[in-house]
């Protein structure tokens, strides 16, 4: 059974968008409805900048989100964007760094917002790969709240998280 469901589930990650259950047959949709709820699948981005990823779309009903994104002006906008959206059950935005211990740390702002880091970039690593060479240079550093992945878990009460 759970090899079967496993088809299922690769089948319809490939075969549909968004919510868009009705291009699968009627059997399998059904079935991977009831897999997925009983499944209880909780997501959770670290970094989430721009949004979770288009791969979690067609399970997104069927599960909350949990996005991490210390940078202030972004996590609202997340907030607002992912509330509006209805894609997920539930959205849960985390507005802190998480981190190996709590308390302010530097946040590293990349030219390209999706390389912004709490780590200082390996220069030497980031001039092997020419398309990133210049996204990765960091223009200033942001004072953000760390918190630790045991504290995020306790303050939001997010349980336990699957991917």
């Amino acid at each position: 059974m759970k090899h079967y469901l496993g088809k299922i589930f690769e089948s319809a990650r490939k075969s549909f968008n968004k919510r868009n259950l009705s291009s699968l047959p009627p059997i399998a949709s059904d079935q991977l409805k009831t897999f997925l709820n009983a499944a209880n699948i909780k997501i959770l981005d670290i970094g989430a900048r721009g949004g979770p990823l288009a791969t979690f779309n067609f399970i997104a009903p069927f599960t909350p989100l949990i996005v991490c994104e210390p940078d202030v002006e972004a996590a609202r906008q997340l907030e607002k964007e992912l509330t509006a959206a209805h894609r997920f059950q539930d959205v849960t935005v985390i507005k802190e760094a998480l981190y190996s211990k709590a308390g302010p740390v530097d946040l590293n702002i990349a030219c390209h917002p999706g390389l912004s880091s709490l780590l200082d970039f390996n220069v030497s690593e980031i001039k092997k790969f020419h398309t990133i060479k210049k996204w990765g240079e960091i223009t200033h550093k942001v004072l953000v709240p760390a918190i630790t992945l045991d504290g995020a878990f306790k303050k939001y009460r997010l349980g336990s998280v699957d991917i």
